[in-house]
């Protein structure tokens, strides 16, 4: 699969949240900035989407480190139930869920 296709995947169940919104990058965007980026209940969450072969730049390893130390999500991930899996961790840290059940 592609990493278009797992974007759009990804997009298309993240729109499926409540109290969230979510945008992918354009080509105009700077380099190292990560493919997806949204909120949820007003927690900024930035991700990077790989194939399974993909690698991370030494600058989007660097995005994702300074992301997260402004207190935000930042990640890379392959595939839907990696997001999933990472975003239900975070909400529940945060104190909310996503939505019952169906993530």
């Amino acid at each position: 699969m592609s990493e278009a296709s797992i974007q759009n995947y990804i997009m298309k169940k993240l729109s499926e949240i409540p109290f969230s919104e979510w945008e992918k990058a354009t080509i105009t965007n700077r380099a190292g900035s990560q493919d997806i980026k949204g909120h949820i209940r007003g927690y900024y969450i930035a991700i990077e989407v790989k194939t399974t072969n993909g690698k991370l730049s030494r600058i989007q390893e660097y995005r994702i480190v300074q992301t997260n130390k402004k207190g935000a999500l930042s990640f890379w991930s392959t595939s839907w139930n990696e997001v999933s899996d990472k975003l239900n961790e975070f909400a529940r840290t945060k104190g909310f869920a996503l939505y019952d059940g169906l993530l």
